[in-house]
């Protein structure tokens, strides 16, 4: 009894463990598209910047502006990018130690048992 319990809350934990890292995969995968656009966004505002007259200060002006909300916005992305990456690796250690657990609960029941 005590044993279908362990093994119902050892599956429960891994649903759990799965869901999470497909939650996060898929905010890797958006985060990932989401810095593919931007540096699409940033190749094409080049190309503009360099078709422009040099004279246009105020346009240079704008473009810099421009250029420092992408770099603000992409070092936003790469911190969400970082906080992934380290509960990804969380999930990780967490299923090791679901492992741990699940093999030192058969040994106490094996010794129980005994």
């Amino acid at each position: 009894m005590a044993r279908d319990a362990i093994q119902s809350q050892l599956e429960a934990t891994e649903v759990r463990i799965h869901n999470m890292d497909q939650r996060i995969t898929e905010w890797l995968d958006h985060i990932t598209e989401t810095l593919e656009t931007l540096g699409n966004r940033v190749d094409g505002l080049a190309v503009q910047v360099t078709q422009f007259n040099s004279g246009m200060t105020e346009l240079k002006g704008l473009a810099r502006q421009v250029l420092q909300a992408i770099d603000r916005q992409t070092e936003s992305i790469h911190g969400h990018l970082q906080v992934a990456q380290q509960q990804s690796a969380n999930i990780s250690e967490l299923a090791k130690l679901v492992a741990t657990q699940a093999s030192t609960v058969d040994f106490i029941i094996r010794r129980t048992s005994a």
